[in-house]
């Protein structure tokens, strides 16, 4: 299915496991509950496709957009994602655990409920106030991923790797960060009301002006 063009095409519930849909037009295609395990992904169209409650488990997805898209409950565990742009995206409790993502940029995306456990990031930015509230974290490597202005009310960080990230006006309420690393963090006007920090290493953070 490399190069095809389907955009608008219902792929409900579709079994696309270990395709290779390279640089192909999904635009708005109705891909729910679609099985697209191991898949290739790389530079494919999926501006303002829905993908709701599909599974991406594995699929390399290099360069894709996903302007608009629809992602809510939708697996990707496991998945690899580089250089790729979520811009306006839903991500409510989408599956990014152990996932590899680098080089992305998050632009004024809702990941509400999401799971990124043992996930590792880099070089990944949040912009345009990108709401977390209960996003779970858990043994993620997050490490100089860049938070600033988000609302991550009520998230789990517990064990998380977070040296130099950069948490600076973030609303970190009733967030845990049990025994998380966080060497050379930045919490610059962070909102920490109610946060836990129990048992993490914070050496050299940056707490200015904190509340």
């Amino acid at each position: 299915l490399d190069r095809a063009i389907l955009a608008h095409a219902s792929l409900r519930g579709t079994n696309l496991k270990g395709a290779s849909i390279q640089a192909a037009n999904l635009g708005k295609a109705i891909v729910h509950k679609a099985a697209l395990d191991e898949a290739n992904l790389t530079e494919t169209i999926l501006g303002e496709a829905d993908l709701e409650g599909a599974s991406l488990r594995g699929a390399r997805l290099h360069k894709a957009d996903l302007m608009k898209a629809k992602l809510e409950s939708v697996d990707a565990s496991g998945a690899e994602l580089s250089q790729v742009n979520f811009i306006d995206t839903r991500l409510e409790k989408t599956d990014f655990s152990e996932a590899h993502i680098e080089r992305s940029t998050f632009v004024n995306c809702s990941l509400l409920g999401a799971l990124f456990s043992r996930c590792t990031m880099s070089k990944v930015v949040f912009v345009n106030g990108c709401t977390f509230d209960g996003a779970r974290f858990g043994g993620a490597d997050l490490t100089r991923t860049n938070f600033r202005g988000s609302s991550l009310v009520g998230c789990d960080f517990s064990e998380a790797i977070l040296d130099s990230a950069d948490f600076s006006e973030t609303d970190l309420s009733r967030s845990c960060f049990y025994r998380a690393v966080a060497r050379e963090a930045r919490y610059e006007k962070a909102e920490l009301n109610g946060a836990d920090f129990r048992g993490a290493n914070l050496m050299s953070a940056i707490l200015a002006k904190a509340t």
